[in-house]
């Protein structure tokens, strides 16, 4: 048998013993039930994140002290599925309609470190802790990144629209794929992708921040991918929310700047008047 000295930040440790053939899974589950902790991810004294499979006996001679980090569970969705993950845990649990992104059994031994996980209507698609993004579920939908997979490093925010999703990359520029309709096909504005800071996304297309506080937009212009009638508006814009097909930004002087849809409330005219010191 092996003592395993396992420590939460707050102080408090435990002394377990486990078998020398058991892997790092095995000492995690004894530990959550132990610890009263349902989610942990298990560190070493060195500061590296221990993994599943990995042997407790090669962690270290003697008596081997770990550290017990507390993840929050989280959920994501598609139009037809769910995800339960842990940030910073590995693996990820998926049901609903298989062909809505609810298998995910083709890329589990892929969902390591686990960032983000953002769903549109029909595919997944995770960012994991070497900044590299892993998809799943419908391939029209985004499910399939292969084409721009090499471009996905260093990758720091998600955003999907129905059928695309939307990757803002440490340097600040963007990388869009899944269905060209839909915003996928961000070729026409790609030289003013640049210091982006957030994108976000209607049904059928995206809105990025840049970090002057300028917006650029593309995808289907009925569905805010046109924002050329508020273009000089948009100014020191601190926040985007979306609608299914229309943008509402906040700028810094606390005014709010809406295109879209008109239905959607891509108008928003008569309560201009009282859109002043919005939060």
């Amino acid at each position: 048998m092996l003592q395993v000295n396992v420590a939460l930040p707050s102080g408090r440790s435990e002394d377990l013993l486990v078998s020398e053939s058991s892997k790092v899974e095995d000492l995690k589950i004894l530990a959550q039930k132990t610890l009263g902790h349902k989610f942990l991810r298990l560190i070493t004294s060195e500061g590296r994140f221990v993994d599943a499979e990995e042997s407790v006996a090669g962690l270290h001679d003697g008596k081997i002290h770990l550290t017990a980090i507390s993840l929050e569970a989280k959920l994501s969705a598609t139009g037809r599925a769910f995800a339960l993950w842990c940030q910073a845990g590995d693996g990820i649990l998926t049901w609903g309609d298989p062909e809505f992104g609810a298998v995910s059994s083709e890329v589990q031994s892929r969902l390591k470190n686990l960032q983000q996980v953002q769903g549109n209507f029909g595919a997944f698609a995770a960012i994991l802790g070497d900044g590299s993004v892993v998809t799943w579920g419908g391939a029209g939908w985004g499910g399939d990144s292969s084409a721009v997979r090499d471009q996905l490093k260093d990758v720091h925010q998600i955003c999907g629209s129905a059928a695309a999703f939307a990757a803002v990359l440490a340097d600040g520029s963007v990388v869009s794929w899944g269905e060209p309709d839909y915003g996928a096909d961000s070729s026409a504005v790609q030289d003013q992708l640049r210091s982006v800071q957030q994108v976000h996304g209607t049904e059928a297309a995206f809105a990025a921040i840049r970090s002057d506080g300028s917006v650029t937009t593309w995808g289907d212009p009925p569905n805010g991918g046109d924002s050329s009638a508020v273009q000089d508006q948009l100014r020191s814009v601190r926040h985007i929310e979306a609608s299914d097909g229309a943008f509402a930004a906040i700028r810094a002087d606390a005014s709010v700047v809406t295109w879209g849809d008109p239905d959607l409330g891509g108008d928003s005219s008569q309560v201009q008047a009282q859109l002043r010191n919005v939060e």
